[in-house]
């Protein structure tokens, strides 16, 4: 099975997308939220749920990922906070509910990064560092942009391969 652990497995065409994408839909998002008041979708947040996505390939290349599981939680205490009302009346309640979902958003930023780091490093070996910093403010964004850099890496990696081979 090519999935597993132990072989590294080719990066989606879709996590191999600029990172730039993910802010132009990011602002898009929050026009449509903040100043239209679009509310047919207002628990899709476009970050939230991209770092869904990068957390699923991740998993299912690497079964040891827990990410998955970080960044589902935030995305329904998010919806909790959107559809039970009484949340927004109760001021502690709300307090201690933010400081919940930001210690949620929080952690599974960096079990991400952890999981990326391994899965990279060990499996993938391209030698991927992350700076503890950008992951915890710019999170999603810049685990994009590093897929992004990976992609064209393995790209001129293999481009060299097959010159060489040529010669």
């Amino acid at each position: 099975m090519k999935n597993s652990a132990d072989e590294p497995t080719s990066i989606p065409w879709f996590l191999t997308l600029s990172w730039g994408w993910l802010i132009v839909a990011s602002v898009i998002d929050q026009v449509l939220h903040k100043l239209l008041h679009w509310q047919p979708l207002m628990c899709v947040n476009v970050l939230e749920l991209w770092s869904i996505v990068q957390a699923s390939w991740l998993i299912k290349v690497d079964r040891r990922s827990q990410a998955i599981y970080w960044f589902a939680a935030e995305y329904i205490l998010g919806l909790l906070y959107i559809f039970v009302p009484l949340l927004h009346r109760a001021h502690v309640g709300l307090i201690i509910f933010v400081i919940l979902g930001v210690s949620v958003l929080i952690a599974g930023r960096f079990v991400f990064r952890r999981d990326m780091l391994r899965y990279f490093n060990e499996v993938n070996e391209t030698g991927l560092t992350l700076s503890p910093w950008m992951s915890l403010f710019f999170g999603t964004i810049y685990f994009q942009y590093h897929f992004n850099e990976i992609a064209e890496f393995k790209m001129k990696q293999s481009l060299n391969f097959s010159q060489l081979q040529s010669k």
